[in-house]
């Protein structure tokens, strides 16, 4: 999905095929390798009752190599250049140079001609933690081109093209985030689902923009039977899960009602800084005899989904129910 989708955005520009590899990137791919770099996943999936863990190797082993090319090549999706063009299609932070075909006004090079001009672009971001951005512009003289920044569809809550998933209603539609130009407001014009700012960048511009991110709580169209009644969180870019290694022991004993308020918590999952998701949910609990249950109010953890199955294997959950729907005793 990375690489068939950086792809197709060099075809045709349009930013609904990078939105679907920050989306595969983040959540698919990076699930697919253990914190500890030696483990791998073959699948993804989307709920466990405790069988599932990455392994040391496997026969047949194609993935675990790609795996290896997409980090080694993470550094071609995140820019991509053009003679007047620079696009940022994602949030990393990073260093790049390249040259660019436009000259400034007045200079007697017509925009697009001029090869000469380098630019170092230097990007400084916590993201997919959080949403502020800086971009340091250094010119080795005045030059014109567009600079364009992807905005995320999870951002304008098109979560992903063809509206398989959307934001449940409680989530308001956005627009695009304000950018500031050395400490000024500057307008940008949207197209292609990037915003795009023309005009003569000048050595020590600093273009600065911020993407909130609300914890977004997904539903599935209802053609899709499995997530019918359930709901997923999303934060940013990256998808969350429920593990148990977090909620007592368990993943499938709790219900997360429409209109749920999260907060949230940093925390580590083994050494790797995340956000965690929590909220007062109810929980189904058993008797210290085993011979009643009852429903009480406790704190639900979720973690980013690509960092479960780290600590031992155990349950786990993406799509949580919104309500008790059946109750099953003893289930093996």
């Amino acid at each position: 999905m990375v690489f068939w989708n950086q792809r197709m955005n060099l075809l045709n520009g349009t930013s609904e095929y990078m939105d679907v590899l920050e989306r595969s990137l983040y959540n698919g791919a990076l699930d697919g390798l253990s914190l500890s770099g030696d483990r791998f996943f073959y699948g993804n999936p989307l709920a466990s009752s405790g069988q599932h863990a990455r392994r040391e190797w496997f026969g047949t082993a194609c993935c675990p190599a790609n795996i290896a090319r997409l980090v080694a090549s993470l550094g071609d999706y995140i820019y991509t250049v053009k003679p007047d063009e620079f696009t940022v299609n994602l949030f990393v932070g990073s260093r790049t140079r390249v040259n660019m075909g436009a000259a400034a006004p007045n200079t007697g090079t017509k925009p697009g001609k001029d090869p000469g001009t380098e630019i170092s672009i230097m990007q400084e971001t916590r993201y997919p933690l959080d949403g502020a951005v800086t971009l340091r512009v250094d010119p080795t003289k005045p030059v014109v081109f567009s600079l364009r920044v992807r905005i995320p569809g999870w951002y304008t809550r098109q979560i992903v093209p063809g509206n398989l998933y959307a934001a449940s209603g409680m989530h308001t539609m956005q627009a695009a985030p304000a950018f500031t130009l050395n400490g000024k407001p500057i307008g940008a014009d949207i197209k292609d689902g990037y915003a795009v700012i023309t005009r003569t960048w000048k050595k020590g511009d600093q273009l600065q923009f911020h993407f909130d991110m609300p914890v977004l709580q997904l539903v599935s169209r209802p053609e899709l039977k499995q997530d019918s009644g359930r709901i997923a969180l999303q934060r940013g870019p990256l998808v969350y899960c429920v593990e148990a290694a977090d909620n007592g022991g368990h993943a499938w004993n709790f219900i997360v009602p429409e209109q749920t308020e999260f907060r949230t918590r940093d925390m580590k999952v083994l050494d790797e800084n995340i956000i965690a998701l929590e909220a007062d949910v109810p929980f189904l609990a058993t008797s210290t005899d085993g011979k009643s249950v009852s429903t009480q109010t406790r704190t639900l953890t979720a973690i980013p989904y690509y960092t479960w199955a780290n600590r031992g294997k155990g349950e786990m959950q993406v799509w949580l129910p919104v309500k008790f729907e059946n109750v099953f005793v003893n289930r093996r």
